[in-house]
């Protein structure tokens, strides 16, 4: 008895150690291809000197003796930096809300990225979105990481972000990224801007504002307030609504906010003049006379 026991068990031993033995070869083969496949990706990152010294190509503003600004110049990009505690508050608020909601809490990659990435294939069969904003502005820092909608960009940019969480601050990685992205056509950055849609600095941005320059990272083509009044306004109530599902602002301010018309102020660049059809050598020149063109009007 005791001998056909022991035999009925020999072959159930034995298939849980082919199982054992499959599942920790699979676990190790999916470890050992995942490896390999973030070495390919690495290979082709930005040079680290290059994320830790990122480059801003700013607009080069022009002053009176006196601190009147009279208009700025540009290679194609405008742009004109502004530190994040110079910016109104709701511009932080804002982007937080709706962009990156545990910012605060993590280290380059939100921690249900991963999630996202496997729910958009499954469900929608493409990449969507889930990138934190320290992922967004590696992307727009660095041309190595690329735009295409892919697993491999996916990985480039979760890289480059967790080496620029280590080397910089929230605020300044915040800064940097409100500095580089598209608002609206070829005005770059939060305070360009709000000088572009608004005619006033980013500083002094009100609370329906700062929502739709927000609103607008979404698409600033599609979303185009100009162009597309009702999209640009359902876009910026989306932004409230964020704002206020994640105690931002309160339930009476997103419903004031959202009654308001887009308010805005178009400034086509005002001074701005860009260098980017004007060959090197002939450039002071034209800076020369850019600048007395400026003073006579």
């Amino acid at each position: 008895m005791a001998a056909s026991e022991k035999k009925n068990t020999e072959p159930k031993s034995k298939i849980g150690k082919y199982v054992r033995r499959f599942f920790i070869g699979s676990i190790l083969l999916t470890i050992t291809a995942l490896g390999i496949f973030i070495l390919y990706v690495s290979s082709d990152l930005p040079p680290m000197n290059d994320i830790e010294n990122p480059k801003l190509d700013i607009s080069t503003q022009i002053y009176t003796a006196d601190g009147e600004k009279l208009g700025s110049l540009h290679n194609g990009q405008d742009r004109d930096y502004l530190p994040v505690d110079s910016m109104s508050p709701w511009v932080k608020k804002a982007l937080i809300a709706t962009e990156d909601v545990r910012f605060e809490d993590h280290s380059g990659i939100d921690s249900w990225t991963p999630f996202t990435i496997v729910k958009d294939l499954v469900i929608h069969q493409r990449l969507r979105g889930g990138s934190s904003i320290s992922q967004q502005l590696a992307r727009n820092l660095y041309n190595q990481v690329g735009r295409e909608n892919s697993i491999t960009r996916k990985v480039k940019e979760a890289i480059v972000a967790v080496i620029l969480e280590s080397r910089f601050t929230k605020g300044e990685i915040m800064a940097a990224y409100l500095n580089t992205t598209s608002f609206y056509g070829n005005t770059y950055g939060i305070e360009m801007g709000a000088q572009t849609l608004f005619s006033k600095s980013a500083r002094d941005l009100e609370l329906h504002e700062a929502a739709l320059m927000i609103g607008l990272l979404k698409g600033p083509t599609y979303y185009n307030p100009r162009r597309h009044t009702e999209r640009a306004t359902n876009r910026r109530n989306t932004v409230l609504s964020q704002m206020e599902k994640y105690d931002k602002i309160s339930k009476k301010e997103a419903r004031k906010a959202k009654k308001k018309d887009l308010g805005l102020k178009y400034q086509r660049g005002g001074n701005s003049l860009s260098l980017i059809h004007i060959s090197e050598p002939t450039r002071p020149l034209y800076i020369s006379y850019a600048v007395f063109c400026l003073k006579k009007d």
